[in-house]
């Protein structure tokens, strides 16, 4: 099959307006970078590869893959006009398939298995008596490795995030003083969820560790800081092993092992 690479300028939108210059504009770019690293890493041998993606919006993430791409489906729920973004930009891409889709089942159905699944900044939007049942659809449709990136709302990467936004004139979630203490405190279970609000990392990170024999947590941050200091939390899963880490500061490189190694898996 010819792999077409014919794809039209970025369209402006207000969710690449994110992308910008300064320090709002590196945080958002960062997961890109760290994407397109570790699957530089992953598919070094590889001549091109299949891509599933969850939350696509206009495609962007193609931009950053830095390995042929010989079959792309991407599902988005249709928010803004990112899925129509996608199918102008890329409408000389036979390969490239674009759905709008808020059921994990579409993905279950969605035919073959791929070399990479791709969810960024999703998980933290789909309801949680959800999420199982897309881990579940990862799960079973994932021939190599799954890459997931979500914020970090607890901790000291949520005063940062509070204290930025309000000094950058950004929106964000509402807290009362109990609900944020608590999850300063990393005590989710007392914060009720709203999108970002209330959303735990850690918990994601552990429900990925049933289906997947591998997981690794890392922070996503142009510092390496550990995830529990980083303001976005990458994660990669796979049924088998995975390859080295390009930073140091991550946790439970093998969910069977890290017992043994003193990590807790609650990080």
């Amino acid at each position: 099959m010819e792999i077409s690479n014919q794809t039209s300028p970025i369209e402006k939108s207000p969710y690449n307006e994110n992308f910008g210059a300064g320090l709002y504009g590196r945080h958002h770019i960062q997961r890109f970078n760290w994407l397109s690293k570790n699957i530089a890493s992953m598919f070094a041998e590889s001549s091109s590869i299949s891509v599933l993606e969850v939350g696509c919006f206009d495609g962007k993430t193609l931009d950053f893959l830095p390995v042929d791409v010989h079959r792309y489906v991407g599902f988005d729920a249709g928010w803004g006009d990112g899925l129509d973004l996608a199918r102008r930009r890329f409408a000389n891409c036979d390969n490239y398939q674009f759905h709008q889709s808020v059921e994990p089942s579409d993905i279950a159905n969605t035919s073959g298995r791929f070399d990479l699944i791709i969810c960024m900044e999703t998980l933290e939007h789909i309801s949680p008596s959800k999420v199982g049942s897309y881990i579940s659809a990862f799960a079973a449709k994932l021939e190599g490795f799954l890459l997931v990136t979500v914020p970090n709302e607890r901790g000291l990467p949520l005063l940062f995030k509070t204290v930025g936004a309000k000094l950058l004139g950004k929106s964000r979630d509402s807290y009362g003083a109990s609900e944020f203490a608590n999850a300063f405190l990393g005590r989710m279970e007392y914060v009720p969820r709203s999108d970002h609000k209330g959303f735990d990392y850690a918990a994601l990170a552990e429900s990925l560790r049933g289906p997947f024999k591998h997981v690794r947590v890392e922070g996503v941050s142009p510092a390496k800081f550990a995830p529990q200091l980083s303001l976005t939390v990458g994660m990669i899963a796979s049924h088998t092993p995975l390859p080295p880490a390009h930073a140091p500061a991550s946790v439970g490189i093998d969910s069977q092992s890290t017992s043994k190694k003193g990590v807790s898996r609650s990080q």
